[in-house]
């Protein structure tokens, strides 16, 4: 990845910079970024083509793949790094720009014993994202996880998800 063109695109284009800045202020790593979500967030400052422009050239420059919306799916970025430090990087605030991984934020161990505290404060207090819900699951005697889905989860998108986890275990 070339962290020069990626901080060009952030120097020359406002809406570029726009993007990247909010991305870079996020405490959570999206796995995708909708055109729609863009639009509204900055209420008609920038117009679809301008947005669909930036999502261009971040897919271009190996960022993300660009998938135009079908159906029910929304035109969005799919990001291939982690969009955060992609942003920061861009800001000249590091030169490294990791990969994205999809189980980054997807599960997390709420407890190794139920009885016990949760190991740290980020555990026990981390907002539920907007528009998500946060689901509780017991996996086995002393392992219960956490997980936030989309409220309007659909069942395509659940299908994924089972195949996802399918691919965890190591046996």
């Amino acid at each position: 990845m070339d962290v020069f063109k990626i901080r060009e695109l952030y120097k020359d284009g406002s809406c570029a910079r726009w993007i990247l800045d909010g991305l870079a202020e996020r405490k959570r790593k999206p796995k995708e970024t909708t055109v729609d979500s863009l639009e509204e967030i900055s209420q008609s400052k920038w117009s679809r083509k301008q947005l669909l422009d930036v999502m261009k050239d971040l897919t271009e420059l190996g960022c993300g793949d660009l998938r135009l919306g079908r159906k029910s799916l929304k035109t969005r970025i799919e990001w291939k790094v982690d969009a955060i430090s992609l942003a920061k990087a861009a800001r000249g605030e590091g030169d490294q720009i990791s990969p994205f991984t999809p189980g980054d934020a997807l599960v997390k161990v709420v407890s190794s014993h139920l009885n016990e505290p949760p190991a740290s404060p980020l555990e026990a207090s981390t907002p539920v994202v907007p528009d998500h819900v946060r689901h509780r699951y017991h996996l086995r005697d002393g392992c219960e996880i956490q997980f936030d889905l989309p409220r309007d989860l659909n069942g395509r998108e659940a299908i994924r998800l089972a195949d996802f986890i399918k691919t965890l275990p190591i046996d």
